[in-house]
């Protein structure tokens, strides 16, 4: 009796492995780091993979690699506030409303920053004036 990860052959594995790491997102913040490059070496250097020494289940690890990447778990898990919730949601905290947007701004102006900003910021947050 053949299982469906039986069907599935290793190149199609492999093709749907890197045609996913090709539209993963870009890090900004570790230009020299990524993702995507990391896995590539991964894949360059087994040239058994997917096989049974790479994991234990191959089409497992692409097919989450490819659910990470369709965003799939953000509609199985909601990060928006029920409205009978009384923590205010995951992505908003009751204590700390705009934590989570002041960080993605803030994530998103670090790579442009220049050296004396960076420095600036690390001055103002070891010293709080109040």
């Amino acid at each position: 009796m053949a299982t469906k990860e039986a069907s599935i052959t290793s190149p199609a594995l492999r093709r749907t492995y890197t045609a996913a790491l090709t539209h993963w997102p870009k890090d900004p913040l570790r230009p020299t780091c990524q993702l995507q490059d990391v896995l590539s070496k991964r894949l360059a250097e087994s040239n058994k993979f997917p096989g049974p020494d790479g994991g234990k289940n191959p089409a497992a690890q692409v097919n989450a690699l490819v659910s990470l990447l369709g965003n799939r778990y953000l509609s199985k898990y909601p990060t928006s506030p029920a409205p009978e919730s009384a923590t205010g949601g995951m992505l908003s905290p009751r204590s700390n409303p705009s934590y989570y947007e002041d960080l993605m701004r803030d994530l998103d102006a670090a790579p442009t920053r220049s050296w004396a900003q960076r420095v600036g910021l690390r001055l103002k947050g070891m010293f709080r004036w109040q």
